[in-house]
Order: C-alpha cells, then structure tokens, then sequence
C-alpha cells in the first residue's frame, strides 16, 4: 500500500510507507473536503460520476459552484443532505439550480429556518422529488459501493441525531462520513455493526460528545478530516482522543483536503 500525505506542497514524512506524489495526480477516486469553515461540502468522484455530501453555508454558494465548474460536473448521481441545518443545506439552492440532481436524498423531518425554505422553494422549481430516507440505500457507482444509512427513529430530542451518515467502500479502502451525529445516532450506528474503517469524516465539526469515544473505537479509522474552521476550533477533550487512537487528522480550517485512490494506493492532500 502506498499512502501520502502532502501538506502545502511538502510531504510530510512521519513514516517510511509515504512515498512522493505530484499533487496534481488523477486517479480514479477521489474525495475532496472543501475548506468552508464550520460547514460540510463534501465531492467525491468515482471515474468521473459525482456524489455531493452536504451544501454548506448560503455564503458557500459561489465557492461551491466555482469548484463543482472547475471539477467539469454537469449532472450530480447522488445529492444527500444529511440533515437540515443551515450549515449543511444552504447552498442546497445553487446546486439544485445550476446542476442535473439524479437521486436527492434528505432526512425526513423538516425545520423552520429560512435556509430550509429556501432550499423546499429551490426542490420545488426544479420539479425535484426528494427520497426521505428510511431504509438503507446501496448502489455502485463505477466501482464505489456506496451505502446510505438513515436515522432509525421517527423523533429525535437534538434535530442532529436525524443525520444521515454515508459509508462509501473503494478497493482495499472504506470511507465514513459521519455528518453531525450525537450521541444517540451514534450508539444507533454502532449497534449496526459496519465494521472498521480507513477514514472518517469527524461528526459535528469537532464537537465533543460522551459517545464519540465509543464510536471511534467500534470504526477504527487511521486517518479523520473536522470541518472547522479558526473561530471554532475542535473540542480539546476530542483532539485528546484522536492522539490517544493515533489518528492522524486533518482540518479544514487549514485548507482543502483531497483524498485520492486507485484502490491500492491512497494519497491525502492538503492544500
């Protein structure tokens, strides 16, 4: 396995197995993390069909579509918002308006904020017929497997236990993101016993919670991303756990992150 870690052009060489790698390499798989502060805009693309993860903030909008243009996407597989709060559907809208949205897919609850109606009143112009998420989704995309798993409850105390979380398997590699799960939603998706995994999309932003402790510890990642950003840095107490496990992290605040694969080699850029 040859697995980088390039940081601002540099290598970072904590281990013998990271091995050079120009960071324009293409290879089939990749996953890219914008830097959108304490936000979640998540690409990935499996020979050259596109998933989005989440939309970010409204003042995300221009960033967002200026990075899907620059990707060359045109039509979008799989739109999935994993939850409605404002930082995950707001720039819901300029996607649903300038993109061809195959499957939508949103957790079936509804919010009363601006953001949410914005993005009902964008599903509506565009004669888009959401999937409310109840039971698992699983489809190969050009040779992703890529599961969908809902929340399990019809009502939650904390409208972030409602989260979808997306578990996507590529080669020798599986991928988790884990939205803005809390305690409940991930003692739910323990008990669903998915198995261990290479990579994990940090819940919540970096938030710390009494049972982030367990998950980690049921996924077993190596290596983990937090969509932060300098203003709203992580908890102390999770960063202490993430040295504890020895997972090598990643934040957003520091800038895009890419993730590419062939499914034997796997590279992490920071940019």
């Amino acid at each position: 396995m040859i697995c980088s870690i390039i940081s601002f052009l540099k290598i970072k060489s904590d281990s013998k197995r990271w091995v050079d790698a120009d960071v324009t390499i293409k290879l089939p798989f990749e996953i890219d993390i914008l830097s959108t502060g304490k936000s979640d805009f998540i690409l990935i693309e499996s020979e050259g069909k596109f998933i989005v993860i989440d939309c970010g903030f409204y003042e995300n909008s221009t960033k967002i579509e200026e990075f899907l243009n620059f990707k060359g996407v045109e039509e979008i597989e799989y739109l999935i918002l994993t939850h409605n709060d404002k930082d995950h559907i707001g720039g819901a809208p300029i996607i649903l308006d300038n993109f061809k949205i195959d499957n939508l897919v949103q957790a079936d609850y509804e919010k009363s904020t601006v953001q949410y109606k914005n993005y009902i009143e964008a599903v509506e112009r565009n004669n888009l017929q959401p999937i409310l998420l109840h039971s698992n989704i699983v489809t190969d995309i050009n040779g992703a497997k890529i599961t969908i798993y809902p929340a399990l409850k019809e009502n939650y105390d904390k409208s972030n236990d409602y989260c979808i979380i997306v578990g996507i398997d590529y080669g020798k590699y599986r991928f988790l993101f884990a939205a803005d799960a809390e305690d409940e939603r991930m003692k739910e998706f323990i008990k669903e016993n998915t198995g261990t995994y290479t990579f994990l999309k940090m819940a919540h932003h970096g938030i710390y919670n009494d049972e982030v402790g367990n998950f980690l510890e049921a996924v077993s990642p190596s290596y983990a991303a937090i969509t932060c950003s300098y203003f709203m840095y992580p908890d102390r107490k999770l960063i202490s756990l993430l040295d504890k496990y020895k997972i090598k992290t990643f934040y957003t605040s520091s800038g895009d992150i890419s993730i590419k694969s062939d499914g034997e080699n796997i590279y992490f850029i920071q940019k």
